[in-house]
């Protein structure tokens, strides 16, 4: 038998700035190389580092993610054409703009995305989840107030974080000066706000079991 119920619903949210980006990269290479040895046998892996490297970047903030290759010849030689795909962590954004205009200004290379960080996305989820949880529960002992009914025990509780990002004018400027020639985008870059604010939210819900009426006069 299900026991007499009081429903509640709270949601609350926050804005959380990034602190860092991770910028997704793909590079064009006309041989293949695997490993570590693409950081300094592949020439066009080998500039660009040594490009990203003038703003505070070093080799431990670049990942090599994954290679494909083509080959008219049906074998896999280092004269190979590649594809490389490699992961910057930005981690002041301070420098994100010099290392897109640096990105840019290689011909063969490709922005494909950037991946926002948030210094205190955990602590702020918590401290989200607690506050809405308190907020339910004071919620249903009002209510349980009002009713004249005696609130007892959490029956069941369920929450659901969002996060959802705020593309923000970096999205379509960025976009736009992608189509076009590597000196104009390098430059426009450079006028770009490079910064990134996601709005992150919890919603509760909470079943609290209640003793009926007829208990609650008793009692």
């Amino acid at each position: 038998m299900e026991p007499n119920l009081i429903n509640v619903e709270e949601s609350q949210s926050a804005e959380l700035k990034a602190t860092s980006a991770v910028i997704c990269v793909k590079i064009r290479g006309q041989s293949l190389f695997t490993g570590t040895e693409a950081f300094t046998k592949a020439a066009e892996v080998r500039n660009l580092l040594v490009e990203v490297q003038k703003f505070e970047i070093t080799n431990d903030d670049v990942t090599l993610v994954a290679v494909s290759a083509k080959s008219t010849s049906g074998l896999m030689t280092t004269s190979s054409s590649a594809e490389y795909i490699l992961e910057i962590r930005c981690l002041s954004l301070e420098s994100l703009a010099p290392v897109l205009s640096a990105i840019c200004s290689q011909k063969n290379a490709e922005v494909v995305a950037i991946c926002w960080q948030y210094e205190d996305y955990e602590t702020a989820k918590r401290e989200l989840l607690e506050e809405c949880t308190l907020l339910a529960k004071s919620r249903a002992e009002h209510l349980s107030r009002l009713l004249g009914a005696k609130l007892r025990a959490v029956h069941r509780l369920k929450y659901v974080f969002r996060h959802v990002p705020n593309r923000s004018s970096l999205t379509s400027e960025f976009e736009m000066l992608s189509s076009l020639d590597s000196a104009a985008s390098t430059r426009g870059l450079a006028d770009l706000n490079l910064s990134n604010v996601c709005s992150l939210s919890v919603t509760v819900k909470a079943d609290f079991s209640v003793a009926d009426f007829a208990d609650a006069q008793s009692s």
